[in-house]
């Protein structure tokens, strides 16, 4: 792991810093006692910003330093796909959050609304896929496997409720984000 750390850009070396920071403060108490999973409304954007950050950031950065208009398109596709995977996960533990005093989207718009704000997000995805394909970013077989993924990824949400057992969200919530690569690979067999 050293190897690879000491083996890339210094500026990429901060970010990566940088986002293991955050991601050690979503879990560790270190603002004032409180983890950022336990500010009001942080956790879901943390997740999201952070995975953004780390698979569309980091690599750009790492490959040409160029941070463009492409790049941001494809950060915000990204942040929405996390924040929309993040929502059946905020579904779940209504209870815990409840208990623990912890203000979700769920907790302040209801389940159903929040559902529906997941599947806005994963709709507005699917804009941007058409908009980097319109600008040649993406190729045909790319857009279809994002297309595949987005559509899926919204009826796991509309179908997520607290009372599903854990491989709902372990398996098939978090496996979107394996089933994507799957789209990926399958595609580029047969076209």
């Amino acid at each position: 792991m050293y190897f690879f750390f000491f083996n890339i850009k210094t500026a990429t070396q901060w970010s990566l810093i940088i986002a293991a920071f955050f991601s050690l403060a979503y879990v560790l108490p270190v603002f004032g006692g409180k983890r950022l999973r336990d500010l009001p409304y942080i956790k879901i954007f943390t997740i999201a910003f952070i995975w953004a950050f780390v698979t569309v950031i980091l690599p750009t950065q790492e490959y040409n330093n160029i941070l463009d208009n492409h790049l941001r398109w494809m950060f915000l596709e990204r942040t929405l796909f996390i924040f929309a995977l993040t929502i059946p996960f905020d579904i779940r533990d209504i209870d815990v959050d409840t208990k623990t005093n912890v203000k979700t989207i769920p907790l302040s718009i209801g389940v159903q609304k929040a559902k529906y704000l997941g599947i806005l997000a994963l709709i507005v995805c699917i804009f941007i896929v058409f908009i980097l394909k319109e600008q040649t970013i993406y190729s045909f077989k790319n857009t279809i496997a994002l297309l595949f993924t987005y559509t899926i990824t919204a009826v796991v949400v509309g179908f997520s409720q607290k009372e599903k057992s854990d491989y709902y969200f372990y398996g098939l919530t978090d496996g979107m984000m394996l089933l994507q690569s799957l789209f990926f690979y399958v595609l580029s067999l047969f076209m």
